[in-house]
């Protein structure tokens, strides 16, 4: 069981939802659930993810696989694509970043497990806080 509501799509530029009201729901009775959820990735990320796999097996169309979501970080699974992604490094070795900088001349540097734009730093060659930020990025990890 799942506590959820309904929504209505209207075709209004100013209304263009409502919310139903809040129900329980049986979620193996759903054609189709939608799994997106921003991290962090925590214990309640993980159970979602359980429980979505029941309703998978209840016979629900899961969008976005529970077990995918739950194994595969998003930003490290860029990884696998590297002929249509820009060169990337996954490491929280300052050594190796620095490396990586003198070699692309500018990178982005961010989080794992972050989201919305929080604590992404663009570092240019030269720039005189890059120490700063790449430290403050090992501390994060």
């Amino acid at each position: 069981m799942g506590i959820g509501r309904s929504i209505t799509v209207n075709d209004d530029v100013k209304n263009w939802f409502a919310y139903g009201t809040e129900n329980e729901f049986c979620l193996s009775d759903f054609d189709v659930i939608l799994m997106r959820k921003d991290p962090p990735f925590d214990m309640e990320y993980i159970y979602a993810t359980y429980i979505l796999d029941l309703a998978k097996m209840g016979g629900a169309k899961v969008i976005n696989d529970p077990s995918a979501i739950r194994n595969l970080n998003e930003k490290v699974s860029i990884t696998m694509f590297p002929s249509v992604t820009p060169p990337t490094l996954v490491t929280s070795n300052q050594s190796d970043l620095e490396s990586f900088l003198n070699q692309q001349e500018k990178i982005v540097v961010k989080p794992l497990d972050g989201m919305g734009g929080r604590s992404i730093f663009i570092v240019e060659k030269g720039e005189p806080n890059t120490n700063t930020i790449f430290e403050g990025k090992r501390r994060e990890q």
